[in-house]
């Protein structure tokens, strides 16, 4: 059996997360204070996606299990959110204090940070990272337009 496509998803994700291009500073890190005093949790998340793969779990239950199926927080967003590592953000430095964005005791669009590869990310880019690598892996090896055509996309 090929691995390409079993381990595709995996790899897109963390090789997302360790790129110049990921930081993605729209989600306001300087409120966690750039994750300063945090371990860095690349090797756990790496741990944990190889686990799915050692357990013979395809590409896309991979997607489902972390990244997918859920319409608030998929469950990689949670993991990240309530890990002793993460820091919240300072809720009265948020550049997006004042909206109408919810931020309650019932449910907050303000998600946690996390140190990945050094870099300081918001809990919901772990999310994105998944839902966007599946994206590349159905244009890449579902559909076979390659992936010079899914990386094209993703950027």
């Amino acid at each position: 059996m090929h691995s390409r496509p079993r381990h595709l998803l995996a790899l897109v994700a963390v090789s997302l997360m360790a790129t110049a291009a990921a930081p993605a500073m729209e989600c306001d890190c300087a409120t966690a204070g750039f994750c300063t005093n945090k371990a860095d949790l690349a090797s756990e998340l790496d741990r944990r996606i190889r686990a799915h793969i050692a357990a013979g779990r395809k590409a896309e239950e991979i997607y489902k299990l972390e990244g997918g199926d859920s319409i608030l927080r998929p469950r990689i967003e949670r993991w990240a959110n309530e890990h002793p590592q993460a820091t919240p953000p300072d809720r009265t430095r948020v550049k997006y204090r004042g909206t109408s964005l919810p931020d309650s005791s019932m449910f907050s669009c303000f998600d946690s940070f996390v140190k990945l590869a050094g870099v300081c990310v918001g809990a919901d880019k772990l999310g994105h990272f998944f839902q966007q690598g599946w994206e590349c892996y159905v244009i890449a090896e579902r559909d076979h337009r390659g992936d010079a055509v899914a990386k094209a996309y993703a950027e």
